[in-house]
């Protein structure tokens, strides 16, 4: 069978082979709709100000409740995606089509625009089109019903204006009288706050907004006061000429980014460029102006700083270039760097970045997940992706390997903490948990469209609002999703392929190579016995943790095929699952001396008790429980093979029982892990009601997933599957008359986020189901 994924570079697209055809049925679960308290005010889409936490919870699954076509283009540079707390999402941008109701706009227009969005139904509540926002400048909105922007230049409603300061009602878009500031009126220069990333930010009780310098000889930060009730117009709270700080006279530039904590905000500011590389300051300021503490940085800034700025947990983070030791071999190695405050001065305490590997670590679009992880885009595990890293130490918890690499302003993460990102490749939008496991994907092909241009914001409904350019013509498309609506299958190809060998090895060897495409992309391989089922069926979830294939070969020697693979693969550590009389010591003499590679064996007294050292090695509170040996060779297997895919997608571990008792090893792996629950997949004909008893009995909560059959219970765990963040642009499929096939397609379907059916192979409608 087999899949089309994306693998490398943008809108890349290969067939993946696996065991059977590719179609793209939808499965769908019922999901309840998230729901949330009314949003206080908010800070903008990309807000480096905050942790960058949306206030409400998104669709914890994926249905489209609405599309609205705008009528006209914003350019993907768009700044700002907030709701106001009215509940109407507010997109700003720059026009790159003509905008209705005004003067055709020439090929270099940069008019900016903002629009109101009502996130229940899509309906446009309000747009200023006529109106020339600073669509760089994200927009701010306030607890009581204003949004604070920036007029970027004369316009035909406010021929008067030139770069103030303003204040719009949330409701109509109306400018509201008297709540502007002019700074050249008042003799400190134009207001140019922003260029690119956040410049603007509110104070905690929302009574000063500060903005700061965009020229070069504009090296000052501004906090102006934006009372609501001001009879005149906003005055200049206090400012600080960064060159007058410290009574010294750098050559400093104008700061890159801010974030705000209770006590002050943190700025990063290009401090002297007479020195070989340039300086580069983090400073923290209380809310009055007055300077805290600083330090310089012992690298220049990377060019994503604004984007990974997040004040937490007593620090802030920042994102450097050429980090000392990061890579000896490169130059221009980026990390991330966490610097406490708490005792006065700044100091590290950790920084994030790869030290076995030269290169790109970027860190780009750094949002807070729960309270102890930090997520975003990073190549710092290889390869694009989303990382969680830890708060506390900077660790790199989990990496979402997705295929693609980021595309602007793509990661925004809810109130439980859950990611919500797009990219080039082959995916509108996916969400993601705070543990990196997958929860949904929207495929391209669902919208008949590509990557959303904007991810957010999420409507207190629980509504999650995309932005995408659609078609020649470019009309702004925006789209909510909710989980009380449906996904349209829309216009999903089919392809097919085989994935397939001379014999149960050599298709394990292909199915490897259909996950692992280039040469030297696996640095270990998990291998088992392709005589026998067990040692393989709880294997799967293990090999996907490592990134790694899983291998059959013959039990008396390495088989050839297998040790092709490993040499192309360029793997040096190898896991054998099972004892001796599984894996013979011929195989493992091989590997270690022949071959050079590291071994670790992973072997019990028997099956079960092998299982449960596997669990061990994959931490979770849950863990698929299934058939593990059955005297007839038909039975005994196919339930765990079913499960396979979904376990290691989530990375839980799968124990085996007998049909009618639960070994001791099984339920010391329950105990051993700290189980709350226990997931039984298959019927009381594969796993008696005996078991759940004495399952249940441990004090662990048991739920059993099955169907009247194998086929159909490898079909309720497919629906789970999509549930969990599979995706069914990707099937894989494998006969359920025999084992061999699907032992190594349960890591391989989940390192593609796919899903896998089980077929009856030869008559279609002996599995029907």
């Amino acid at each position: 069978m087999h899949i089309t994924l994306p693998r490398r570079g943008p809108r890349s697209r290969r067939s993946l082979p696996v065991l059977a055809l590719l179609t793209a049925a939808a499965m769908t679960l019922p999901v309840a709709a998230a729901s949330a308290e009314a949003p206080q005010g908010g800070h903008a889409f990309g807000d480096a100000s905050s942790t960058g936490r949306q206030v409400a919870d998104g669709p914890s699954a994926p249905g489209l409740a609405w599309e609205t076509d705008l009528g006209f283009a914003l350019a993907n540079e768009t700044g700002t995606s907030i709701l106001a707390s009215n509940g109407l999402a507010i997109f700003q941008g720059r026009a790159v089509t003509d905008v209705p109701g005004t003067p055709e706009n020439e090929a270099d227009d940069t008019r900016g625009v903002m629009v109101a969005i009502d996130p229940t139904d899509g309906s446009i509540g309000w747009d200023v089109p006529a109106m020339d926002i600073a669509w760089e400048c994200p927009a701010v909105a306030t607890s009581d019903g204003r949004i604070i922007t920036t007029l970027k230049g004369q316009t035909l409603r406010n021929p008067d204006f030139d770069q103030h300061l303003v204040a719009l009602d949330a409701e109509t878009g109306d400018l509201l009288p008297g709540q502007e500031y002019d700074g050249e009126a008042q003799g400190d220069g134009r207001m140019q706050p922003c260029s690119a990333g956040q410049r603007m930010v509110l104070s905690p009780d929302e009574t000063l907004a500060l903005v700061q310098g965009y020229f070069t000889f504009d090296h000052r930060i501004r906090a102006i006061v934006i009372d609501e009730d001001a009879p005149n117009a906003w005055t200049l709270a206090w400012e600080v000429d960064l060159e007058e700080v410290d009574g010294s006279e750098p050559s400093v530039e104008t700061p890159i980014t801010a974030a705000t904590d209770g006590s002050g905000f943190y700025i990063v500011h290009r401090w002297d460029r007479s020195t070989d590389p340039d300086t580069y300051r983090l400073a923290k300021y209380d809310w009055d102006g007055n300077p805290l503490h600083h330090l310089d940085l012992p690298s220049p800034t990377n060019s994503f700083t604004d984007q990974t700025m997040v004040a937490v947990d007593g620090g802030v983070t920042v994102g450097l270039d050429a980090c000392a030791g990061a890579a000896p071999d490169a130059t221009s190695t980026e990390c991330l760097t966490f610097y406490d405050d708490q005792g006065g001065a700044f100091t590290e305490r950790w920084t994030a970045y790869a030290t076995s590997r030269g290169g790109n670590n970027t860190f780009n679009r750094i949002r807070l997940l729960d309270d102890d992880t930090l997520g975003g885009w990073s190549e710092i595990g290889g390869g694009a992706g989303i990382v969680g890293l830890s708060v506390a130490d900077g660790s790199l918890l989990w990496q979402a390997d997705t295929a693609f690499s980021a595309n602007g302003n793509q990661f925004i993460t809810d109130a439980s903490g859950n990611g919500y990102f797009s990219g080039f490749g082959e995916h509108h939008v996916r969400s993601i948990t705070p543990e990196g496991r997958f929860r949904w994907t929207i495929p391209f092909c669902h919208l008949d469209t590509g990557e959303a241009t904007i991810v957010g914001p999420i409507g207190r409904d629980g509504t999650l609002i995309t932005m995408r350019g659609d078609g020649a013509d470019q009309q702004e498309v925006f789209r909510g999703f909710r989980a009380d609506a449906e996904l349209p299958k829309g216009a999903c190809p089919e392809q097919e392929e085989r994935v397939s060998g001379l014999n149960r090895v050599e298709t394990s060897v292909q199915i490897s190579g259909a996950s692992f495409t280039d040469d030297g992309s696996a640095d270990t391989v998990v291998i088992a016995t392709a005589s026998n089922y067990p040692d393989a069926l709880a294997g799967g979830p293990l090999a996907r943790s490592l990134d790694a294939p899983l291998l059959l070969t013959s039990p008396s020697a390495l088989s050839a095929a297998t040790r092709a693979e490993i040499e192309r693969l360029g793997a040096s550590n190898a896991v054998l699952l099972g004892g001796v009389g599984a894996l013979s010591p011929a195989v493992e003499e091989e590997l270690a001396g022949d071959m050079g590679l590291t071994v670790d064996r992973i072997a019990g007294g028997n099956r079960f008790h092998t299982a449960q050292l596997i669990a061990e090695r994959i931490p979770a509170t849950t863990a698929y429980v299934t058939e593990g040996i059955n005297a007839d060779s038909h039975r005994g297997w196919p339930d765990a093979v079913a499960v396979s895919g979904l376990a290691s997608l989530e990375q839980r571990p799968i124990l085996l029982v007998a049909h009618a008792s639960a070994p001791q090893p099984t339920l010391d792996a329950l105990d051993a892990m700290n189980a709350t629950d226990a997931i039984v997949v298959g019927g009381e004909g594969a796993v008696s009601a005996a078991v759940v008893n004495a399952i249940e009995a441990t004090g662990v909560a048991v739920e059993r997933l099955s169907g009247t059959s194998r086929f159909g219970t490898s079909v309720e765990v497919a629906k789970r599957s999509v549930a969990a963040g599979a995706t069914t642009f990707d099937l894989w499929f494998a006969t359920g008359l025999s084992f061999p096939d699907a032992l190594a397609a349960g890591p391989a379907v989940a390192k593609d986020n796919g899903v896998l059916l089980l077929v009856h192979g030869t008559r279609p409608e002996g599995g029907s189901e």
